[in-house]
Formats: structure tokens, C-alpha cells, sequence
């Protein structure tokens, strides 16, 4: 019996428009009338009333998450934070300086971030942030920056809709320096790449969130879509991959539903999962 539910969101939970579907959010409040308790699985920050303007009916459709591809975990109003190897973020810092355009923020305790650039106030909201929680790298002691990083990301032309590609060889440089130290994922096509600490992705999240309640694998569900949900779909017996996934993504998961525009979740957890 499937008792709590674990979703991707760009790609999968959410629509090409970012938006929930009117199906799915449906299909979620049915799931939590049965008990079965929701939860996100995102490289997202926590921030998703912000980000993404979920206002509160939205929000308590959600028991927790794991956030930032498994730095951060919550269930209900616990939060579990893991931090970036200090030296692994002097290695990003000095690589992203190589390159004049390149754009690079840090998630720090707190929820704050730090960022090589200015943030323009019509994309605070985007990134789920007050100005005074978008601060500027070189205002900030090197071990604060060093030291409570759980996030680095890496980009160009302020991240929100960037259709540029990151540097050839950037990743592989970033991946060989600090191997041993972080964890790489390259995402969104490559035009972005998001570093974590070592040992910790959303398999490490899931798990830390399926021991707090007491589950067994069998009794999770998990949906994904793009390269960085591979793990889990692998390592959980009910996976679902969205119709638009990629192929290798599909052949990880047991169940491939419809995708993300054509009402996929609500489809897997009615004629896949068969949970309503």
C-alpha cells in the first residue's frame, strides 16, 4: 500500500506554464483524504510560495520536501540542512571567475543567497527572495560564504528563462577539481549546473524523509522527468516517469504515464498506481 507520494516539480508536477493542473490538484487533495502524505522532490529552493506564488491552499497540499536536489530536507516544520565543502566553493568561485558573463549564486543558511551580480528586483520574486535576502558576494566574510553554502548554482542572464548555454568544458573542469568534495548535476539542457554537497541527492532526501515517518520503500511513489530524478526511479519500486521525460529516464521507472501538459499524474495515480 502506497502511503506517501514523491514529485519532481518542473517537468512533472508542474506544467509547461509552471503551473499545478487542475487534475493533479484534484487528484492530491484525494491522495491526502486517503492519509497518504505529498511531498516535492525538487533542485528548487524551499521557497515555492514565493518562486512559484503558491498561496496557502496550494502549500497545504504538501507534507515537506527535499529541496535544492537533497541539501535540504522538511517534513512538516522540521528542516534537515547539509553544506558544501568549504574548499569546493573557493574551486567554483575561481572557475566562475574566469569568464566575464557567467553568473553565480549561493544558497546560504537561512534561506538567504549570495550572488556575483545584482538581482533586479523584477526577478526577486522569481527566485523567491526579499531584497534583503539577495545579497552580494563581495559584501560577505569568505567563511560565511565558504561555510553555510547548501546550494551553488551557475548560469547566465539571471537564470529565469536563459536559453544560453554555460562554457564548453566548464562542468568537466568544475567536476575534476572538485571531485571528492561536491556533488555536479548539469541541468536544464546545459545551461545550467547545480552543485551540492557530496553524498547527498534526492535519493539521500527521500530516504532521510522515509525514515522520519517510518515507511518501507515499497510503500513511497516517486515521479520524475529529467536526468537528475535517474537514482530514484531506479532505486524506488513505484516510479513513475512523465510521457515528456527523456528515454533513459523512461527506462528507469516502472510506469511511463502521460506527460506533464496532459494530465500525467493524475492518469498514474488513477489507471497506473491505481491509488484512487
Amino acid at each position: 500500500m502506497i502511503k506517501a507520494l514523491i514529485f519532481d516539480l518542473d517537468g512533472t508536477l508542474l506544467t509547461g506554464q509552471k503551473q499545478i493542473a487542475e487534475s493533479s490538484r484534484e487528484a492530491l487533495k484525494r491522495c491526502r483524504e486517503k492519509g497518504i502524505r505529498v511531498f516535492v522532490a525538487t533542485a528548487r529552493a524551499p521557497m515555492l510560495d514565493k518562486m512559484l506564488g503558491w498561496g496557502p491552499e496550494t502549500m497545504a497540499l504538501f507534507d515537506g520536501g527535499i529541496f535544492c536536489n537533497g541539501s535540504c530536507e522538511k517534513v512538516g516544520e522540521e528542516a534537515f540542512y547539509h553544506y558544501i565543502d568549504a574548499e569546493a566553493v573557493r574551486i567554483c568561485l575561481e572557475e566562475a571567475a574566469q569568464y566575464p558573463d557567467l553568473q553565480i549564486a549561493l544558497h546560504l543558511t537561512g534561506d538567504l543567497h549570495a550572488f556575483n551580480h545584482h538581482l533586479p528586483d523584477e526577478l526577486l520574486g522569481p527566485w523567491g527572495l526579499e531584497r534583503r535576502e539577495a545579497l552580494q558576494i563581495l559584501d560577505l566574510p569568505d567563511a560565511d560564504v565558504a561555510g553555510q553554502a547548501i546550494k551553488i548554482l551557475l548560469y547566465h542572464n539571471y537564470l529565469i528563462g536563459n536559453r544560453q548555454l554555460l562554457p564548453e568544458g566548464l562542468f568537466e573542469t568544475l567536476r575534476v577539481r572538485c571531485a571528492g568534495r561536491a556533488a555536479l548535476h548539469l541541468l536544464d539542457k546545459g545551461k545550467t549546473i547545480q552543485v551540492v554537497p557530496l553524498g547527498v541527492d534526492k535519493v539521500s532526501g527521500i530516504e532521510k524523509v522515509r525514515l522520519v515517518l517510518g515507511l518501507q520503500p515499497e510503500e513511497i511513489a516517486v515521479f520524475g522527468d529529467d536526468f537528475n530524478d535517474l537514482d530514484m526511479l531506479r532505486t524506488y519500486p513505484n516510479s513513475v516517469a512523465m510521457g515528456n521525460a527523456e528515454e533513459a529516464v523512461k527506462a528507469a521507472a516502472r510506469f511511463v504515464t502521460r506527460t506533464n501538459d496532459e494530465d500525467g499524474i493524475a492518469y498514474a495515480l488513477t489507471e497506473l498506481l491505481q491509488i484512487l
